[in-house]
């Protein structure tokens, strides 16, 4: 079973490179857009979803990576980690 919070240098956590350099962890909503971007993966490794909530997204969030894209093979919604916290502030529980 897998443990986000005991990776044991066991687990590599995938980034998509912007055309300026920033780096993002792709997140996915539905498994159609985690084949589409796991077929297209340069390095074919044992890609396995794993579910997050959304307020504990920043909590994985790897020190390379500025924050997050949503569906990178179709909406390709980018949030940075300092906008994912607002609007967990703004919409999220109390």
């Amino acid at each position: 079973k897998f443990d986000p919070k005991n990776l044991n240098g066991k687990v590599g956590i995938p980034q998509i490179k912007m055309k300026d350099g920033r780096a993002f962890q792709p997140v996915f909503t539905d498994p159609g857009e985690f084949r589409r971007f796991a077929a297209k993966a340069k390095e074919k490794r044992n890609m396995r979803l794993v579910p997050v909530p959304f307020q504990d997204l920043p909590k994985f969030l790897a020190k390379s990576s500025e924050g997050f894209v949503f569906n990178p093979a179709g909406f390709n919604l980018v949030l940075t980690k300092a906008q994912m916290e607002q609007l967990y502030k703004l919409y999220g529980d109390d």
